[in-house]
């Protein structure tokens, strides 16, 4: 038996090696409840993800762009659009004129029906204050 010099507790070595083992239990499910979510919503594990180095799931959920403001970086930020497709985009708008809808995204090479459901959501069109970038 060893006494705890701190206080009046007297444990046995079976009882400390319990309270070690039930405390590094505790610190593992509370670290793997914090790392897998994390996991779950990166690209990691995923073949159809978001480009590397590009925002997915709840990190873009306050983000909401105007399809006929952006520029092409602030388009980039868009899940599965990266800088090719952002020119792309920027490119139509240029040569064709604003978007009326964010469904007209789908008139660029590169976005179809997956993509525009990835998007969509995070994308707005505001024609009154539109200017050609």
């Amino acid at each position: 038996m060893s006494v705890d010099q701190g206080s009046s507790n007297i444990r046995s070595p079976l009882q400390q090696r319990v309270v070690q083992q039930t405390l590094l239990g505790l610190t593992s499910l509370v670290m793997v409840t914090l790392i897998v979510p994390w996991l779950s919503g990166t690209a990691l594990n995923r073949n159809d993800g978001p480009a590397p180095g590009h925002f997915a799931g709840d990190a873009v959920a306050g983000l909401q762009i105007d399809i006929n403001l952006a520029d092409s970086n602030e388009l980039a930020l868009l899940p599965r659009v990266g800088p090719i497709l952002a020119d792309r985009i920027v490119d139509d708008r240029r040569q064709n004129g604003e978007y009326i809808s964010v469904q007209d995204l789908q008139r660029v090479f590169g976005i179809g029906p997956k993509t525009l459901g990835e998007i969509s959501r995070l994308c707005v069109v505001n024609r009154d204050e539109s200017i050609d970038r």
